[in-house]
């Protein structure tokens, strides 16, 4: 079916690529292209390098060798958290003849956290509990002894910065609960409210929400971990940057929308509406022919009410979505097409003062801060419980062929080879999630905070299956626990202030900074530019254009100037009553007053569709009667296209309709 349809599965490319190269014929086909033109390769990210992926590189690797060419490659078996596709650290064993040199200065984090990080890991490769537990689920095996060392050979790091950062520890077993209440309910909570805390410490003590990056394990933790700082009122102002992980192409809504938008615009395919009759849609009563005399906004609004559907988080970013696009001018099909080309995510943009919070795989080569891991509690051995694969015949009984697909946790104790393959498989998911804590634990710049509760039989012993928070609770020393942690939430900070005072960090005072008072200022208190400031360049026409667009119909009884005065005065502090912006304004009305007075409607700054999809923004656009005008304001110098322009608004329009410039430096009126 695949190949009738031709139809390529992306996790067979690297494989095919390989099988080619392979070949009698591949290996000299991808000499021609590349093997005598390219000597000088580098791999970067080599520990996530596939075997079938390098396999497919080793024929040309090994060409450029052999005529004097050169190989780079960049990793860190460390970082390897990436076996679930294929990532495969044990290649850099393979490599031979090759110049090794490592990288041991930290140029990222505060001296506490990289000796927090160094002792962690260094202890992990000697810590007594932890490897006599591993042992036993490898029945006495110690190949992930070796395993594990030779990974973490070089952990330690040296300290280059000079400020001392700040690690937070906290750690609870769930033999602290009380057993007769949900254990799942009491953790979430004791794992909210002391996320809770830390958010309010670090905002008392000047931190911004654009400083802070919260670290997951799973993608689907993200609205959970929103969820706990909302349920705080005073941190209800708070924005977030997520993963990525909500496209908002999965919600059945924002499907329906698209669906309906698409039968609208395809007027004479049949498919759109028996789609929409497939789905049990009701087909929107309206007449899909003709002018659509609505925005693009407007319209996608429109469906949106049709079909009343709630406007959630999935509608709003959709409808968010369409605003900025509707704003670089696209028209309604083009919109469509970039939603079905494009993964539109709820996310906000890295320039917004909000908390990045996304998955430890998506953070690897970034940085915050301040990292937070909420949730330092992912199982580290999952596949002990069971572990499936096909399993040669040969295994059992020589010379026997066929396989049979099993329980490995099972079988293995029938044969050797099967221990060794359940082995290699359960070493590479340990590793791949130790690998998990280490890349977590290094993202931080200044402070790191981590909050876990570890598991404990009756016998006071780990169990089977280990969790991330109960191997650090091994290795940890004291000074690194938080002595307070509790389920109780400290007081709350006001945030509702428009100014509040905090507490000036110890990093700062050591910099001389004592006694120094720091604010932080509620963003919708900070007024617009004075109108000074915004005369410059094309500022000067964009607030003109936005003062203009606010003026409807002038009551016949208010005089041109008694209305600017008082229209200004409404404006707010950003525009108070200036000379040269009240005498554009009068002059503007007085030059249009057939435009501003007497009309029977009026629009500003308004968009309209076309039938052909075509968007047009209008000024200004009045009725009289049957007769409309457009207004088309000008801030610069008169120009030939001009009249080229308001002509194609007119022809476009479905009315009886003029067109009138007017350009606001000289007060020039030109009736098109």
């Amino acid at each position: 079916v695949m190949r009738e349809q031709n139809i390529v599965d992306g996790s067979e490319i690297a494989k095919k690529v390989s099988e080619l190269l392979k070949s009698e014929n591949g290996v000299t086909m991808a000499y021609c292209r590349l093997g005598e033109t390219i000597y000088h390769y580098l791999i970067d990210e080599f520990q996530d390098t596939s075997r079938v992926q390098f396999e497919s590189m080793k024929p040309l690797i090994d060409n450029a060798i052999s005529v004097g060419g050169t190989v780079f490659v960049v990793g860190d078996k460390k970082q390897s958290i990436y076996g679930w596709r294929g990532g495969d650290y044990t290649l850099f064993d393979e490599l031979k003849n090759f110049n090794q040199e490592t990288m041991k200065n930290n140029y990222r984090s505060g001296k506490k956290i990289v000796q927090f990080n160094n002792e962690t890991f260094e202890n992990l490769k000697k810590n007594d509990t932890f490897l006599n537990h591993l042992k036993k689920i490898f029945l006495e095996d110690e190949s992930f002894n070796d395993t594990f060392k030779n990974v973490y050979e070089n952990v330690e790091q040296d300290l280059i910065n000079e400020f001392e950062g700040h690690v937070d520890i906290c750690l609870i077993s769930e033999k602290d609960f009380n057993t007769d209440e949900d254990k799942k309910d009491i953790l979430y909570e004791f794992y909210k409210n002391r996320l809770i805390n830390v958010l309010i410490s670090l905002f008392n003590r000047g931190y911004k929400a654009s400083d802070i990056l919260i670290l997951v394990r799973e993608n689907d933790t993200i609205p959970t971990i929103i969820d706990w700082v909302y349920s705080e009122q005073s941190l209800r102002w708070l924005q977030f940057i997520t993963d990525g992980n909500l496209r908002i192409k999965s919600d059945f809504n924002i499907k329906k929308i698209l669906l309906c938008a698409l039968y609208f615009i395809n007027t004479d395919d049949p498919f759109y509406e028996g789609a929409l009759k497939e789905l049990w849609i009701n087909v929107i009563n309206e007449k899909r022919d003709g002018h659509i005399v609505v925005s693009p906004y407007e319209f996608f609004v429109g469906i949106v009410e049709s079909l009343q559907l709630q406007k959630d988080i999935y509608v709003k970013t959709f409808l968010e979505e369409v605003n900025c696009l509707v704003n670089k001018g696209l028209t309604i099909r083009e919109i469509l097409n970039y939603f079905e080309t494009n993964d539109v995510s709820l996310t906000m943009g890295y320039d917004i003062d909000a908390i990045r919070i996304m998955s430890i795989h998506k953070s690897k080569g970034l940085e915050g801060k301040v990292v937070i891991l909420p949730c330092y509690d992912w199982e580290l051995n999952k596949t002990i419980k069971n572990l499936f694969d096909t399993v040669d015949l040969s295994y059992f009984y020589e010379d026997t062929k066929g396989k049979i697909f099993g329980d490995m946790k099972k079988l293995r104790i029938f044969s050797k080879k099967i221990q060794d393959k359940y082995n290699k498989k359960l070493i590479a998911e340990i590793i791949e999630n130790i690998n998990l804590m280490y890349v977590a634990n290094t993202r931080a710049v200044e402070e790191l905070y981590i909050t876990g509760c570890y598991s404990l039989n009756e016998d006071g012993n780990y169990p089977k299956v280990l969790k991330t928070s109960s191997l650090l609770n091994m290795v940890i020393g004291e000074e690194y626990k938080n002595s307070e942690c509790s389920q109780d939430k400290s007081s709350n900070v006001d945030m509702d202030k428009i100014f509040k005072e905090i507490s000036t960090p110890n990093d700062m005072e050591e910099k001389g900074s004592k006694n120094v008072k720091f604010y932080r200022f509620r963003k919708n208190f900070v007024t617009e530019p004075l109108y000074d400031d915004v005369l410059e360049g094309g500022r000067r026409g964009v607030l003109i254009h936005n003062l203009l667009s606010k003026i409807d119909v002038i009551p016949d009884n208010v005089e041109v100037e008694e209305f600017v005065e008082k229209f200004l005065d409404k404006q707010g502090s950003g525009t108070q009553v200036y000379d040269d912006l009240k005498k554009i304004l009068i002059k503007t009305i007085s030059d249009l007053k057939d435009y501003f007075y007497e009309v029977n409607a009026c629009w500003t700054e308004k968009e309209f569709v076309t039938d052909d999809g075509t968007i047009l923004r209008l000024d200004r656009l009045v009725k009289k009667g049957d007769h409309y005008t457009v207004i088309d304001f000008k801030t610069g110098d008169k120009k030939e296209s001009d009249k080229g322009q308001i002509k194609r608004y007119c022809n476009l329009l479905p009315f009886n309709v003029t067109g009138v410039i007017y350009y606001l430096k000289t007060g020039e009126k030109l009736n098109v």
